[in-house]
C-alpha cells in the first residue's frame, strides 16, 4: 500500500560530559640526603628552596541532539539532524549554539523505468548533505572569558619584585568569543555493476572553518596577551573515490580494492599571517597551510674564481657568507636580476626577496591497493599504499654531516663534494653553524620528493581440517609488515617522515616478519 511505503524513525537524546583536572605540585631542593625521599628532610632555612602550587582545570560540555529518518519504497531518502551544544569555555551569552545537517540520497535502480538496466546496473545511487558543527576545544584556555590572575611569566617562573610576589592579569578577557563552525557538503554517487562484482564509490566535497580561532596582531603598548578571536577561515575541498572487484574463478575466490582521495586547502583569512621565513611556514594568508618557502640553486660552485666571476659580471650580487664561497658551495639563484645580495625581502608574499614557495607538505594523492584470494585453505593478502605527491623538509642539522658531535653522519654523505667528485649530491665539508645553515639553507636542493608506494601488509596463511569437537579452527600464518617501498627520498629516511624531522627525534624504521599459529576453541 502506499501508505506502507514511507517510513519513519526518530532519536532524541542528550549527553553531558566533565573534566576536572585537579593538581596540587609541591617541590623540596638541596634534600639533606639521597637516601630520604620525605619533604621533611631538606634545608628549610631559604624560602626557595620549597614551593607549593595547585592546578585547576576544569570543563563541561552537554548537549540535546535528535535525528529524524525518512525513506519512501526505499527510494527516496531523507535525513536531517541537529545538535543544540553548550560549552563552559564560552561566556554565557555566546555558551549555546545549534549546529543542523540534512543528507539526501535517491535509489535509481529501485526505480519501475530502470528494470531493463538492472542485470548491468545492480545499485545506482545519488547523494548528498550538507551539515555544520561547533569546535570550542580549539580556545587555548578554560575560561576565556574572565580576566585571570597568575603571578607566573610565559616560561612559568614566578615574577617578583623587590621580594614580593607580583600578581598580573596575564591576558585581556573576551566575552565575544564564540564557536568555530565547520560547515561540509558533499555530493557522491555510489555503482553496482555486474550482479554486484564491482562496486564503486566516488564523493567530492568542500569544508569551511568559520569562525575560526586566531591571534590578532596588535601593538605592544597593550602591555598583555590578547586572546585569540574568531576572525579566521580555513576553506578544505576534495574528493575520493573507491573500487572493489569480487569474483571467482573456478575454486579460487580473489578480491580487488583500490582507493584514491585528494584534497587542498587554503587559508582564506587570519588576520596577522602574512610573514613568510625560511622553511615550513604552518599559517599564511592566502596560502595552503604548511608552505615550504627556500631558495632555488644551481648546482655548486666549482671555484672560488668562478663565484667572483659571477660577482664581477652582475655587479651588486653577493650570496650567503660571501667571505668564503668556494668550490663546492651552494650556487644560490637569485630572483630577478642578480644585482643584490641574496635575502628574504620584505619578508612578505609581496616582497620575498629572493624565496620561492617549493610547495607544501601536505600529500596529495593518498592511495591504496588491496589485493586477496583464497584456495582450499590457503589465504593470501597484499596491501599497498602511498602518496602520489607531497613535499617535506628534514632538518638542516640532520641533512649537515658532523653538525654535532652527538649525531653522526650516515653512509650517504660519503657522497660529498671534492674536486675529484664535482656531480656529488651533499656539498663540501664544512664545519656547521646552526646560526646561519649556509649550504644547508632550505632550498629546491633539500626538499624531499615524498611521493611513494610501499608494500604496507603482506601475509600467507592456511587453515587445517580439523574435527570441530574440540577445536573449531586452526591456521598457520605469516605475515610482513612494510617490506618494500620505493620512493626518491634518502634513502636513510622513512618516506612517511615527519617535515622538518632532527636526527635525534627519528625514530629508526624497521621491517617486521612475523609467523604464527590461530587457534579457536
Amino acid at each position: 500500500m502506499w501508505v506502507n511505503a514511507h517510513s519513519f524513525h526518530v532519536l532524541l537524546g542528550a549527553s553531558y560530559e566533565q573534566f576536572l583536572k585537579d593538581q596540587m605540585t609541591g617541590v623540596a631542593n638541596n634534600l639533606l640526603s639521597n637516601d630520604f625521599f620525605s619533604f621533611n628532610f631538606y634545608d628549610n632555612s631559604a624560602a626557595a628552596n620549597s614551593s607549593l602550587t595547585d592546578l585547576i582545570q576544569p570543563w563541561k560540555m552537554a548537549s540535546l541532539f535528535g535525528r529524524l529518518n525518512y525513506d519512501f519504497n526505499n527510494r527516496y531518502l531523507f535525513e536531517a539532524n541537529f545538535r543544540y551544544d553548550g560549552s563552559s569555555r564560552l561566556d554565557p551569552s555566546k555558551r549555546w549554539d545549534l549546529f543542523p545537517s540534512f543528507s539526501a540520497g535517491w535509489r535509481v535502480n529501485e526505480e519501475s523505468w530502470f528494470e531493463p538496466l538492472r542485470d548491468e546496473v545492480s545499485n545506482l545511487k545519488i547523494r548528498a548533505s550538507w551539515g555544520q558543527l561547533g569546535n570550542s576545544s580549539a580556545l587555548s584556555g578554560y575560561f576565556p572569558y574572565l580576566g585571570l590572575i597568575t603571578n607566573k611569566d610565559a616560561s612559568g617562573n614566578v615574577i617578583s619584585y623587590v621580594g614580593n610576589t607580583v600578581y598580573y592579569q596575564q591576558e585581556m578577557a573576551s566575552k565575544d568569543i564564540t564557536w568555530e563552525v565547520l560547515q561540509s557538503t558533499n555530493i557522491g554517487i555510489d555503482i553496482g555493476l555486474l550482479d554486484s562484482r564491482l562496486n564503486m564509490t566516488a564523493d567530492y566535497w568542500w569544508k569551511q572553518n568559520k569562525n575560526m580561532m586566531a591571534n590578532m596582531q596588535v601593538g605592544h603598548i597593550i602591555g598583555v596577551d590578547v586572546p585569540a578571536q574568531n576572525i579566521g577561515q580555513l576553506n578544505t575541498w576534495g574528493w575520493e573515490f573507491s573500487a572493489n572487484w569480487n569474483d571467482k574463478i573456478g575454486p579460487v575466490t580473489y578480491q580487488i580494492g583500490f582507493n584514491i582521495e585528494d584534497s587542498q586547502n587554503k587559508l582564506v583569512k587570519y588576520t596577522g599571517a602574512n610573514v613568510i621565513s625560511e622553511g615550513t611556514v604552518a599559517r599564511l594568508e592566502g596560502y595552503a597551510l604548511n608552505t615550504i618557502w627556500g631558495y632555488k640553486t644551481d648546482g655548486y660552485w666549482s671555484s672560488r674564481q668562478e663565484y667572483l666571476d659571477y660577482k664581477a659580471a652582475h655587479p651588486g650580487y653577493v650570496s650567503f657568507q660571501d667571505n668564503m664561497v668556494t668550490g663546492g658551495d651552494v650556487k644560490y639563484l637569485a630572483q630577478g636580476t642578480p644585482d643584490h645580495q641574496i635575502g628574504t625581502g620584505d619578508a612578505t608574499p609581496e616582497n620575498p626577496g629572493d624565496l620561492v614557495c617549493l610547495g607544501t607538505t601536505n600529500g596529495r594523492y593518498l592511495y591504496g591497493i588491496n589485493l586477496a584470494a583464497q584456495w582450499k585453505g590457503f589465504d593470501f593478502t597484499v596491501f599497498f599504499q602511498g602518496t602520489g605527491k607531497r613535499s617535506f623538509l628534514i632538518n638542516s642539522r640532520t641533512i649537515a654531516p658532523l653538525a654535532y658531535s652527538y649525531e653522526m653522519p650516515w653512509t650517504v654523505h660519503l657522497d660529498y663534494w671534492t674536486e675529484d667528485n664535482q656531480d656529488a649530491f651533499f656539498p663540501r665539508i664544512i664545519n656547521y653553524n646552526a646560526a646561519d645553515p649556509f649550504d644547508y639553507r632550505p632550498s629546491d636542493k633539500w626538499v624531499q620528493n615524498g611521493a611513494y608506494i610501499r608494500l604496507k601488509n603482506i601475509q600467507l596463511g592456511y587453515t587445517i581440517p580439523v574435527l570441530k569437537k574440540n577445536i573449531q579452527n586452526l591456521r598457520i600464518y605469516i605475515a610482513g609488515t612494510d617490506v618494500w617501498e620505493q620512493s626518491q627520498v634518502l634513502k636513510v629516511f622513512d618516506p612517511e617522515v615527519g617535515d622538518n624531522t632532527q636526527k635525534s627525534q627519528y625514530y629508526p624504521f624497521f621491517r617486521t616478519w612475523t609467523t604464527g599459529i590461530s587457534v579457536t576453541f
